[in-house]
């Protein structure tokens, strides 16, 4: 069985790296069309970061919302967790997409000057 436990938390492992990695090249790309330049990849990276820490808690509260373990919360039948659970990632991406923009337009890529050049000149 402890096989297995591994299997599985290698699998959710690499399944969250590639929604990571899915996410923040779409962040990436809705930044590039927007604003028409393209964005730096650690910052895209980061925010890719916060969107599947804020969506892994929105998905875990509409779930135990849709299947009644929400004691003392909110309860709903399933299609209307469904359909919460697809607006909260709408909004969810808009609002790290325009985060994204906002980081973009104070701290240009390539404005801010690396490690490399911080320590060597």
């Amino acid at each position: 069985m402890a096989a297995l436990d591994f299997g599985a938390y290698v699998l959710l492992g690499i399944a969250a790296v590639l929604f990571l990695l899915l996410q923040s090249w779409l962040a990436a790309t809705v930044v590039r069309r927007v604003v028409g330049i393209p964005t730096g990849w650690p910052r895209t990276i980061g925010v890719g970061l916060v969107l599947s820490a804020v969506m892994a808690l929105t998905v875990q509260y509409l779930y135990r919302a849709g299947t009644g373990q929400n004691a003392g919360g909110l309860e709903v039948a399933p299609g209307v967790a469904l359909l919460l659970l697809l607006l909260a990632t709408g909004w969810i991406f808009a609002l790290g997409v325009g985060a994204l923009v906002v980081i973009e337009a104070a701290f240009p890529t390539g404005s801010v000057p690396g490690p490399q050049s911080l320590f060597f000149g």
